[in-house]
């Protein structure tokens, strides 16, 4: 019988609502540590191979980011193998 492949998911959307106007908007909640983890690939390594500082890095892990910059969640996807489901 075939089975799926498994699939590693970066980010995760969430809906919130604007208390004020009541206008739905989306956050992004980045699980990149999970991936990390999950994949057993350290931190040194994969702000390596996605050539980006260790700082930079961190705060994708712990979604302190405020901005996203779209080429590097494409390099992090890339170098740590999982894609974006919205």
């Amino acid at each position: 019988m075939y089975s799926l492949p498994k699939v590693h998911y970066l980010c995760q959307t969430h809906l919130q609502w604007d208390v004020m106007r009541m206008v739905p908007y989306g956050t992004i909640k980045i699980k990149l540590s999970e991936q990390i983890e999950e994949k057993g690939i350290s931190k040194n390594k994969l702000s390596q191979r996605a050539e980006m500082q260790r700082t930079q890095l961190n705060n994708y892990c712990n979604n302190k980011i405020s901005r996203l910059d779209i080429d590097v969640l494409g390099r992090l996807c890339t170098v740590s193998q999982v894609r974006i489901c919205v």
